[in-house]
């Protein structure tokens, strides 16, 4: 089998985990989108955005490591430190790294905030 194979085999052991992040990321930034910039902004992202942005961390670090089998990526493009998944996909999209299900993580993390990934669809 090639390595793709079980990273696909991997991912879909381990898609259960992604659930709970993925439905947070997805209300923390519906409820964005209808909270604005106005006031409400603080308390949404107190109560949503942060445990959304500790699933984030808490999969890219232990479920998208089983998942793709490597040590997360730490630093984004600009150099800074960011532990969360998009700095992995964006630096796998970037070295064609596992480009399908890395294409693929990104198009369905733009269903829920568009542009996240820029031009992916």
């Amino acid at each position: 089998m090639q390595r793709e194979t079980f990273t696909d085999l991997r991912f879909w052991c381990l898609a259960p985990l992604a659930v709970p992040p993925l439905i947070l990321f997805a209300v923390y930034f519906w409820g964005r989108r209808r909270v604005g910039d106005g006031w409400l902004q603080y308390p949404w992202a107190a109560l949503v955005g942060l445990p959304m942005a500790l699933g984030n961390v808490w999969f890219n670090v232990i479920v998208a490591t089983l998942i793709f089998w490597r040590l997360p990526v730490w630093r984004n493009g600009e150099g800074g430190f960011s532990p969360f998944f998009t700095t992995r996909i964006k630096a796998y999209r970037r070295d064609g790294i596992e480009p399908r299900l890395s294409g693929y993580m990104a198009s369905v993390i733009n269903i829920y905030d568009p542009g996240h990934f820029g031009g992916v669809k």
